[in-house]
């Protein structure tokens, strides 16, 4: 998961390019962005960190 993270994050908005979520279809790098953060933060919680 950590290598993932870091992908997305080294790539930036030019790493999204055309992926489609499978549940919210086309999605804009800011949406994907906001995504990430918003899901990750869920977990970060969820476990105490």
């Amino acid at each position: 998961m950590l290598s993932i993270t870091k992908a997305f994050h080294e790539k930036g908005a030019a790493g999204v390019g055309d992926k489609v979520h499978p549940f919210f279809g086309k999605m804009t790098a800011e949406q994907w962005g906001k995504s990430m953060w918003k899901h990750l933060d869920h977990h970060l919680r969820q476990f105490g960190v």
